[in-house]
C-alpha cells in the first residue's frame, strides 16, 4: 500500500517513520521546504 504525507514537520515525519517500519507500506513525503523532506527521509 502506498501512503502519501503532506508536510514534513515533526507530526508528518513521524507519521512517514511509523509507516515505513511497518512491512507492506510505500511511504512517500512531501513539503514546501525540501530541507524538511530531506530530514524526514533521514530518519
Amino acid at each position: 500500500m502506498k501512503v502519501g504525507i503532506i508536510g514534513a514537520g515533526t507530526m508528518g515525519a513521524g507519521i512517514a517513520q511509523a509507516f515505513a517500519q511497518t512491512e507492506g507500506f510505500t511511504v512517500v513525503l512531501c513539503d514546501i521546504n525540501n530541507e524538511f523532506a530531506a530530514n524526514g527521509k533521514k530518519k
